[in-house]
């Protein structure tokens, strides 16, 4: 029933309707429970006498209701979240009211409505601002106690992978977003709490600004005749759409250079040769990111030969050439082809030799016509046009034959002796052979042969016949037969007795990374020169210096063979590490990697900071008040014994009753004096260390 719309009970049956100074008794025992956050329930113990009925009115802020019931309670429904309300109930008999029983209590908690005028301000490639209104509601009186502010971001550059997700509780309508990736779509949803209860959100996206990118990953740099051919990936973080890259080059003497390429991956620099370039790859978005890593490269010249003359000597052909570069070839070829006069006997060959050599000898068949040609060459396949020669030899005259009547009186030689072989690093093998005893002749030439027995491959190289000592680098892994044999100018004589190397699997500075990893741990990883080698293990010695103490320690793992990777645990925060693997029990040359180990983090407590990883300093040490006066303290103290990083400030802060005052310090500070305080009252005195802006521990 409503207002005024009150229904008295029919007593026409009874004789008098009114009886004056009748005892009427209230309810007894009135109680309100709220059954939700729209409705309350009114409940009482009948009076003696029981009443004929009761009376009851419902006064709530806007609100009223007079009705009657028959019963010893009432549900009243429709009601306003957390509102207060007062019920009045009164006996009846006859018409004789008591004088009412009164109770009051407010309706249940109900989710607030979602927020209003949600708004993001993009402030930066990485921070956005937040605001919003309080719902508007004219029928929700619950107190809001706090918001929650729920972001996600994705990267609009790259494969989309970079992004997250992350959480913030606040009592205010406003908050900043850092630390999101440039360049990507960032939603935000918003929603309002009372007493823990989470209604629906209201939510808006925006897109951060765009940053400069991080630096190209060079892939490499050709050596050619001329040019260098530059090839590029994108950079790992590309913070906003690639425009185009930018090569830029110089000598040691030279001022930079740069061309600018547009959005592609490869590009062939036209360069002078003789010098050697210092390249890099930069990135544009907004602006020019950071240059790629160094690739240095060498231009050869790529000039052939000015001149060359053959002429016969003794029972050789001899080729000499002239150079007039402004610097020196890599390598040249000689090539020749021969036709024997008085056979049909034909044929042709090669040989590369240094680029500081010009002149060539090699052992003449009688009555022959030779084909002479020189040619530059740079990485063994760029080549420049060749020049030429002819010469013929004369026949070969009586007496002056040996074994063969086609040669000239030289033999070819016996087999020298390989001295000796001195396994070196990084899969060299070092050397040393003595000449043939039966020389028969000029030794022109040294030929360097070995051969795997695992898998029948085999290699060579050419030398001069002055050279005595040489160092071949090998495939790791595996074992070799090295032999050398010498040559006059009728060819090659016999091998040596060939000498037997195994040699070792190896590993390269640049091969070895050292990365931190969470919970005070560092990942070691490494390349070997043949990974599925599986003969031996590796030796890991690591050491570290704390870069906040004096403290310093070293160890030695061993790594079983087939693993390239292995965790530090339980490293000093902040301390500069290096980390050195070798092959096997550390026989072979360390290579050797270094990082500085992270500050140590821990999930802030702070509900301002609301899951922040900051960085966890330990308590300051020895905190002491004296020199107490009336109305000032002097407080002193010491570093605390971790310190875990670099001690930015510290925050001394006082308080009495409700009166709360902080100061940030100086990390250099061991003492303060708080002046202007009230006489025979306790303060409580907190000292906190910080290594990053926010404060963690407490003393």
């Amino acid at each position: 029933m409503l207002d005024g719309d009150i229904s008295v009970p029919d007593y026409s049956d009874v004789v008098l309707s009114y009886f004056p100074g009748i005892r009427v008794s209230k309810p007894e025992n009135l109680t309100i429970i709220p059954l939700s956050s729209r409705e309350l329930n009114a409940t009482w113990i009948a009076p003696i006498p029981s009443p004929d009925y009761y009376r009851i009115k419902w006064i709530g802020e806007d609100y009223y209701l007079d009705d009657i019931t028959y019963l010893t309670f009432y549900v009243l429904s429709n009601l306003i979240p957390c509102a207060g309300y007062t019920a009045h109930v009164y006996s009846v008999i006859y018409s004789n009211e008591s004088k009412s029983a009164n109770a009051s209590e407010k309706t249940e908690t109900e989710a607030p409505p979602e927020p209003t005028s949600l708004s993001l301000k993009v402030a930066s490639s990485t921070r956005i601002l937040v605001d919003w209104s309080a719902p508007e509601s004219t029928w929700y009186k619950c107190v809001i106690e706090t918001y929650d502010v729920y972001w996600e971001w994705q990267a609009l550059w790259g494969d989309g992978m970079e992004g997250g997700e992350a959480e913030f509780n606040t009592s205010t309508t406003s908050h900043i977003i850092d630390e999101l990736t440039p360049y990507s779509n960032v939603s935000v949803c918003v929603s309002a709490s009372a007493e823990s209860e989470f209604g629906p959100p209201t939510c808006e996206w925006s897109i951060t600004k765009e940053d400069v990118p991080g630096a190209p990953v060079l892939l490499g740099a050709t050596s050619d005749y001329g040019s260098s051919e530059v090839t590029w990936d994108p950079p790992e973080t590309e913070n906003g759409i690639i425009i185009g890259y930018r090569i830029t080059w110089k000598t040691s003497s030279s001022d930079p250079e740069h061309k600018n390429t547009g959005n592609v991956q490869r590009y062939i620099l036209s360069l002078s040769p003789c010098e050697y370039y210092n390249i890099t790859v930069s990135a544009e978005t907004i602006d020019w990111g950071p240059p790629s890593l160094i690739q240095k490269v060498y231009i050869y010249n790529n000039e052939k030969p000015d001149e060359i003359r053959c002429l016969v000597e003794d029972d050789s052909w001899k080729t000499v050439w002239n150079a007039s570069y402004s610097c020196s070839v890599d390598h040249y070829e000689v090539s020749w082809s021969y036709h024997v006069l008085w056979s049909d006997e034909t044929n042709s060959t090669s040989i590369v030799v240094d680029g500081t050599i010009y002149e060539f000898e090699y052992g003449a068949l009688a009555n022959t016509r030779y084909n002479i040609c020189v040619l530059s060459l740079a990485n063994t396949t760029e080549r420049s046009d060749p020049v030429c020669c002819q010469v013929q030899t004369e026949e070969a005259g009586p007496g002056v034959v040996t074994k063969e009547s086609k040669y000239f009186r030289t033999s070819v030689p016996g087999m020298p002796v390989l001295d000796e072989i001195t396994r070196q690093d990084n899969g060299k093998v070092h050397l040393s052979w003595s000449p043939p005893e039966e020389l028969n002749g000029k030794i022109l030439f040294y030929k360097i042969s070995w051969k795997r027995p695992s898998n029948s491959d085999e290699g060579n190289v050419f030398l001069l016949g002055m050279i005595l000592e040489y160092e071949i680098e090998l495939e790791a892994c595996d074992s070799y037969e090295i032999t050398v044999s010498a040559a006059t100018s009728k060819g090659f004589g016999e091998e040596s007795e060939p000498r037997s190397v195994y040699v070792e699997n190896f590993i390269l500075a640049e091969d070895v990374r050292c990365t931190n990893e969470p919970e005070r741990t560092v990942s070691v990883s490494w390349t070997a020169s043949v990974p599925e080698c599986q003969d031996e293990g590796y030796r890991i010695d690591y050491r570290w210096s704390s870069l906040w103490s004096s403290d310093q320690d070293n160890n030695t793992e061993y790594v079983a063979p087939g693993v390239l990777q292995w965790e530090i645990v339980d490293v000093l925060p902040y301390s500069a590490m290096c980390a050195c693997i070798a092959v096997g029990s550390g026989r072979s040359t360390k290579a050797c990697c270094n990082v500085t180990t992270e500050q140590d983090v821990k999930l802030s407590t702070d509900s301002f900071y609301h899951n922040w990883r900051v960085s966890v300093p330990g308590p300051p040490e020895k905190l002491n008040c004296n020199t107490v006066t009336s109305s000032s303290i002097n407080v002193t103290w010491f570093d605390p014994m971790e310190i875990n990083g670099v001690l930015t400030h510290w925050i001394i802060s006082w308080e009495m009753r409700e009166s709360l005052t902080e100061v940030i310090l100086s990390p250099s500070e061991y003492s303060y004096f708080i002046p202007n305080l009230q006489a025979e009252t306790n303060y409580a005195i907190t000292l906190q260390a910080s290594i990053i802006f926010y404060k963690i521990f407490t003393s």
